[in-house]
């Protein structure tokens, strides 16, 4: 029987992790190139927002005391689009949760789209279906452990 090691077991869990998270991703990017090309306004506007991103960040370097009026007009502008990139998606049948990278651990966003389904309870995840970390609000204190 051959003795492994909990470091080699760490390390095989966090290569497995990573290549979750990069394969959720880039399904992500997928389906963002698919609806970019049925719905032209939305990659119309997401490089408008790119644009003014940039733009921004160009005149804060050029001007820095004028960063938070400069930060907060981009701001105004950014939120403008993605409503409206969001209410071309909607009438074009999508929605802007179809986009997002579909991670199967919404807390840690390492487990992506895995293989393994979660079927333990709620109140004890398994490392192959979720992420067994918690906030820090639900930590019981190491005290009451004993």
């Amino acid at each position: 029987m051959d003795i492994v090691s909990r470091k080699a077991i760490l390390r095989q869990l966090l290569a497995e992790a990573r290549a979750n998270k990069e394969r959720a991703e880039q399904d992500a990017d997928r389906v963002r190139l698919r609806v970019a090309e049925k719905v032209p306004v939305y990659a119309d506007m997401s490089g408008a927002i790119s644009r003014i991103l940039i733009g921004a960040s160009r005149r804060v370097l050029e001007d820095p005391a004028h960063g938070k009026e400069i930060s907060a007009k981009a701001q105004r502008e950014v939120l403008e689009l993605k409503k409206r990139s969001e209410e071309a998606l909607r009438a074009a049948g999508y929605t802007p949760e179809m986009l997002a990278p579909k991670y199967h651990c919404p807390i840690c966003k390492v487990f992506g789209a895995s293989r393994f389904t979660n079927t333990a309870p709620a109140s004890r995840p398994s490392w192959r279906g979720g992420c067994t970390t918690r906030p820090m609000w639900a930590r019981k204190p190491l005290s009451t452990l004993t």
